[in-house]
């Protein structure tokens, strides 16, 4: 897959494959009696789209749309207070623009008829980076007195009015958070890169990859796991040879043969299960956190911030 530029946000799977790739080296030492911590699975479905792609953190995560609409509504919201202090700020853009799925490459590829045609290159995801980096590039530079204000650093107060605590940016936050106590939104990421790890060296996906792997053999591709296909330097290139994309045709049809997926996504959603009765309270208070900043960023999307 071709380099993309950085758009506004990181890839939440690009840090959870960085952290997968270290529990999977280290988990490459584990002898048999590890195996004994490994959950038990559902019955390994047949996924067919992107979409049956569901985990039980989902239901606790912060989607992309809502995303979008916090970080749109703290912009309306630190504008108004920006101009207290005489003071311009960069218009939000406009909310929901350039949506993906988010879960499309969660096991690299998966559509066959996509890696007939765009190999590994995920073709989507790269447009809607390439245009928020449009976007990011000919947005205004504030002034650094407006970044100041707007992250509370610098004099405790500017142009007379005293600077809130964490600028108008932490004030326009604390206004969508409508008195609910704040919570640690990092939490959610850190236990799906967990559960991420622990998966990827898993006995059972291991046993899942040396069959893909055997499969990719007779077709003539020698790679040790999908994500080694996927990551293949080759790739990293503006054009889409034949030769990727029939090497991701054939990692497509072996995923299938060996159910890699299915495979993955049963084991993961054990291990995330774990994690949900492990830290329910926590994460119970992640989802309320969520859910509140996520209706009033919508009320002020609807208002325009009127």
């Amino acid at each position: 897959m071709i380099p993309v530029p950085q758009g506004r946000r990181s890839s939440t799977w690009g840090a959870i494959a960085v952290a997968a790739l270290v529990v999977v080296l280290v988990g490459c030492t584990k002898d048999a009696s590890d195996d004994a911590d490994e959950p038990a699975i559902d019955a390994v479905p047949v996924i067919r789209s992107s979409s049956e792609l569901v985990l039980p953190l989902d239901d606790f995560a912060q989607t992309e749309d809502q995303e979008h609409a916090i970080t749109d509504a703290v912009n309306i919201l630190g504008r108004q207070c920006m101009k207290r202090f005489g003071l311009d700020w960069p218009a939000a853009r406009v909310s929901g623009s350039f949506e993906v799925d988010p879960y499309a490459r969660r096991y690299s590829i998966i559509d066959v008829e996509k890696a007939s045609v765009e190999g590994y290159h995920a073709v989507d995801i790269i447009k809607r980076q390439r245009a928020l980096a449009e976007l990011d590039a000919n947005a205004p530079t504030p002034s650094r007195e407006a970044m100041n204000v707007w992250a509370g650093r610098g004099q405790s107060s500017y142009n007379g009015e005293p600077v809130p605590a964490g600028g108008c940016a932490k004030e326009a936050t604390d206004k969508l958070a409508g008195g609910v106590r704040e919570a640690d939104l990092a939490l959610v990421q850190r236990l799906q890169v967990e559960a991420r790890g622990r998966t990827m060296a898993d006995s059972r996906v291991v046993k899942v990859f040396a069959a893909w792997s055997a499969c990719m053999k007779d077709e003539g591709f020698s790679y040790p796991d999908p994500f080694a296909a996927n990551d293949d330097q080759r790739w990293q290139s503006e054009t889409i040879s034949a030769e990727e994309t029939a090497t991701a045709v054939a990692d497509v049809k072996c995923k299938d043969k060996a159910n890699v997926v299915g495979t993955m996504l049963a084991v993961e959603r054990a291990y995330q299960r774990r994690q949900v009765e492990q830290h329910g309270t926590e994460l119970t208070a992640v989802k309320a956190y969520v859910q509140a900043r996520a209706a009033t960023a919508g009320r002020v999307l609807a208002s325009g911030g009127a």
